[in-house]
């Protein structure tokens, strides 16, 4: 091929090669970053799920004999965090696991 032949397949080339990888970014989703951590001294457990950097599921497991383990409900980001208006930051005690 001569270099007019090949400067006017170059735009056609960069086309289909973009094309091709958006295409292929679209089609596989990233995963979400998940986070486990586990925070703990000698009065208290945390445990902490975080997923993309957002707090999805708090327990506090106190070591005091007769202490009861219990959740904070996590704000969430979609809603008002106005006090009064959400449980954000709020305990809550389950009383039926299964």
């Amino acid at each position: 091929m001569n270099r007019a032949a090949v400067r006017s397949l170059a735009p056609w080339a960069v086309c289909l090669l973009v094309g091709g990888v958006g295409a292929g970014a679209q089609a596989a989703a990233p995963e979400p970053a998940v986070q486990r951590r586990v925070l703990e001294d000698d009065q208290v457990r945390i445990e902490e799920l975080r997923v993309r950097g957002l707090n999805q599921h708090l327990v506090v497991r106190p070591k005091a004999a007769g202490a009861r383990e219990y959740e904070i409900v996590p704000a969430d980001p979609g809603r008002d965090a106005t006090p009064g208006r959400t449980a954000a930051g709020q305990r809550v005690w389950r009383f039926l696991a299964f």
